[in-house]
């Protein structure tokens, strides 16, 4: 017969108590930075993700396959009136071909 290996009672009780002091410290340093150091830990997050960078938004010229330039950027402005939202369609009329 294969001889049977038994677990002493004392190591049994001292590997619980270990592995109860493990969870107890990780939770205990949960606890620490959650609710104890929260608003610090909340502070130094938003400073690394919240932040505005400007990005010029200039665009690229298109080409055809022999090189040959097929559209160009040239800045312009739009003008947009709706007149069947507004009673006076007449007068934005005549402010619109005094610009154009």
């Amino acid at each position: 017969m294969a001889a049977r290996h038994f677990i002493s009672r004392s190591r049994i009780v001292a590997l619980f108590t270990i592995c109860a002091l493990l969870w107890l410290a990780l939770i205990g340093r949960l606890v620490q930075i959650q609710l104890l150091q929260g608003a610090r830990y909340a502070r130094i997050s938003q400073g690394q993700v919240l932040g505005k960078v400007v990005v010029p938004a200039e665009r690229g010229r298109l080409i055809d396959a022999d090189g040959g330039l097929l559209a160009s950027n040239l800045p312009c402005r739009s003008f947009f009136a709706y007149p069947e939202c507004n009673d006076d369609a007449v007068q934005i009329a005549q402010a619109m071909s005094r610009l154009f």
